[in-house]
C-alpha cells in the first residue's frame, strides 16, 4: 500500500533548539550588559567575551543533542535502538525481523499505520501481514457486490509480495518476490487470529503475480555535456524509479519513467518505449503506453535501456 514518502517531510525543530553559535553568545553578551551594566568588548581580548562565548558553545553543544535525539523519536529519522522502540511503541509492539535493516524496518512500519486503529480496514490487514517475516508487501481489497464476479460483503482479499533478497543455503527462497505455499498460510494465520480479524469477515490470502516491463529511454543529451558520465547517471535513477515502482498497486508510465530518467543535468529531452513482457513460455513483448495499477500485481523492471539519441 502507498505511503508518505517520509523523505518529503519537514524535519522536527523545537523553538529555541535551533539557535546557532554566534546567536546564543549575542545573547549571553546581552544579558551581561543589561543585568549587571558591564562594558563588554565584541573581542576575544575581554575576558568576558571569552567565558561567555565558552558557555554558549557548551550549550549549543548540548541543544544540538537534545535536537537530535528529538528527531530519533519519530518514524523518519530514528535508527538503531530508537527505531525499534519507535516500532514498539507506536505501532503496536512491533519488533524487528532478525537481519532486516533500519530503511526495510521504518518502510514496514511506515505501511503498518493501519495498526494504530481498531482494525477493520485494508491498512489494517496490510499491516498484520507485512508483521511476517519474508513480506515485503502486501494489498488488502474487499470487493463487494459491485465486482465481477460479485464477492460477498466482509470478504477480504490480502495480495502478498515476498522478499526476494532472502536467501537460505545459498538459494532464493522467493524468487521474483512470489511467495510460497508457506508463506502464504502464514500470513493468512495471522490475518485470521483471534486479535487480527473482524470475526465476521471472510480473509483470503493469494500470492501476488508480477508484470514484467522493458523500458528503452533514449536521450538527448545537452551540448559540452559528458554524455558517459549523464547516460549513467540516468541509468541509477531510472533503475531506482524501477524499484520504487516494483510494489503492489503501482502504477508504471512513459511520463513516469522519463521524467525519472531525464531529470538530471545535461539533458534535454526523452523519448520512451515502454513494453509489457508476458509470462508465456514464448514471451509475448507488447508496446504500452504505460500499466495501470492493479489489485494483487507487482510490476517487475526486466530490461532498462537508457542510450544516447
Amino acid at each position: 500500500m502507498p505511503h508518505a514518502d517520509l523523505s518529503l517531510l519537514p524535519v522536527p525543530t523545537v523553538e529555541g533548539l535551533d539557535l546557532t553559535l554566534d546567536e546564543e553568545h549575542a545573547i549571553e553578551l546581552d544579558w551581561l550588559r543589561n543585568e549587571f551594566g558591564w562594558r563588554v568588548a565584541n573581542s576575544p581580548a575581554d575576558p568576558a567575551w571569552r567565558a561567555t562565548r565558552m558557555f554558549a558553545a557548551r550549550l549549543t553543544e548540548h541543544r544540538g543533542a537534545v535536537r537530535d535525539a528529538m528527531k530519533r523519536l519519530t518514524l523518519a529519522y530514528a535508527d538503531g535502538p530508537y527505531l525499534d522502540h519507535v516500532g514498539v511503541t507506536y505501532f503496536r509492539g512491533a519488533v524487528r525481523h532478525a537481519g532486516e535493516s533500519d530503511d526495510d524496518f521504518r518502510d514496514r512500519l511506515a505501511h503498518s499505520n493501519g495498526l494504530v486503529a481498531v482494525g477493520l480496514t485494508g491498512a489494517w490487514y496490510e499491516g498484520i501481514a507485512r508483521r511476517v517475516a519474508g513480506v515485503a508487501d502486501a494489498r488488502a481489497v474487499s470487493r463487494g457486490a459491485d465486482h465481477v464476479p460479485p464477492e460477498p460483503e466482509g470478504t477480504v482479499r490480502i495480495y502478498v509480495l515476498a522478499d526476494e533478497t532472502l536467501v537460505a543455503d545459498g538459494a532464493t527462497l522467493y524468487p521474483r518476490g512470489i511467495p510460497d505455499a508457506t508463506l502464504v498460510t502464514a500470513v493468512r494465520d495471522a490475518a485470521t487470529a483471534r486479535d487480527a480479524a473482524q470475526q465476521l469477515d471472510t480473509v483470503i490470502v493469494e500470492a501476488a503475480a508480477r508484470q514484467r516491463w522493458d523500458a528503452t529511454v533514449t536521450l538527448t543529451v545537452a551540448p559540452g555535456a559528458a554524455s558517459a558520465a549523464v547516460l549513467q547517471a540516468a541509468r541509477v535513477r531510472l533503475a531506482a524509479y524501477g524499484a520504487r515502482a516494483a510494489n503492489l498497486g503501482m502504477p508504471v508510465s512513459k511520463t513516469l519513467i522519463a521524467a525519472a530518467a531525464a531529470s538530471g543535468e545535461g539533458v534535454s529531452e526523452g523519448v520512451v518505449v515502454l513494453s509489457t513482457v508476458s509470462e508465456d513460455q514464448v514471451p509475448v513483448v507488447a508496446a504500452v503506453e504505460g500499466i495501470a495499477a492493479a489489485d494483487g500485481v507487482a510490476p517487475e523492471p526486466r530490461n532498462l535501456v537508457v542510450a544516447a539519441a
